[in-house]
């Protein structure tokens, strides 16, 4: 059984040094509820810009989880990513 973070530990979790760690958080940072999509967002719109492929899909994913549309730009920029994944 794996527990999910809270969005308070993902927001910490997002400046990790570990790869994994971020990743993780961005997939939970999507799950935000009302009080915390902004902070949330302001997060996920970081990791678009990670040196790791794999946080910055994590990142979309997130983004696109929240759906609110005000990140847009941040999800445009990534069409042109190296990674094909990201793309």
């Amino acid at each position: 059984l794996q527990l999910r973070p809270t969005v308070a530990a993902a927001l910490r979790d997002s400046t990790s040094k570990d790869p994994k760690s971020r990743a993780a958080a961005a997939e939970a940072l999507g799950d935000a509820k009302d009080a915390e999509r902004d902070d949330a967002r302001a997060a996920l719109n970081a990791l678009t810009s990670d040196v790791e492929p794999h946080v910055r899909f994590a990142s979309l994913a997130g983004l696109a989880k929240l759906g609110d549309g005000t990140s847009v730009d941040a999800v445009l920029a990534r069409f042109d990513d190296e990674n094909a994944m990201v793309r």
